[in-house]
């Protein structure tokens, strides 16, 4: 009786497990994209920034 018990929880903890993998992979792809989006963010705003240097380097000249 108490061996069947045992063996239940040990399911029970592999289930919990698995959850926890599936949550971790789930975290990790989330971070993924959160990476990626702030490295557009940084492209865009390094490019703005270009253009306004170069349009400020222009009306100088005029």
């Amino acid at each position: 009786m108490s061996i069947g018990l045992l063996l239940g929880a040990i399911e029970k903890e592999r289930d919990s497990l698995e959850l926890m993998e599936q949550t971790v992979e789930t975290f990790r792809q989330a971070l993924d994209e959160r990476r990626h989006s702030l490295e557009l963010q940084q492209q865009v705003l390094l490019e703005l920034s270009d253009t306004i240097q170069a349009q400020g380097a222009e009306n100088e000249k005029e």
